[in-house]
């Protein structure tokens, strides 16, 4: 069973409610809340920025515990590969994994509805 049935009170729980943020202990926490593989269908680069997409697909909220949209979530996926990668903004992995996730990610965002 679920430490933290409720979707508000799990993000309460979390260190931060900035993503760029989060720290190792909260992508775990993450992790096992949405039971998350992690980058699915491709190689586990920037595994982290991946569990936080499971989460924002999964439950149409960021971490502040805000209704987002599927281009948000697109984006803020974006942006954390893009915080993490020595090439920044013009980061290669980040556009082809953004524009994978918002090309081909309809039919799992839809699959998913928010928890509230």
């Amino acid at each position: 069973m679920n430490k933290f049935p409720n979707l508000l009170e799990f993000i309460e729980n979390l260190s931060t409610s900035d993503p760029l943020k989060l720290n190792r202990a909260d992508i775990t926490n993450i992790k096992l809340y949405i039971d998350s593989d992690g980058c699915t269908g491709v190689p586990d680069f920037y595994k982290e920025e991946c569990v936080k997409h499971d989460f924002y697909y999964r439950t149409h909220h960021n971490f502040s515990g805000k209704l987002i949209s599927k281009e948000q979530a697109d984006l803020m996926f974006m942006h954390g590969i893009q915080s993490k990668s020595k090439f920044g903004k013009f980061s290669p992995m980040a556009l082809w994994r953004y524009l994978g996730v918002k090309l081909f990610g309809s039919k799992a965002w839809e699959g998913n509805e928010s928890c509230h």
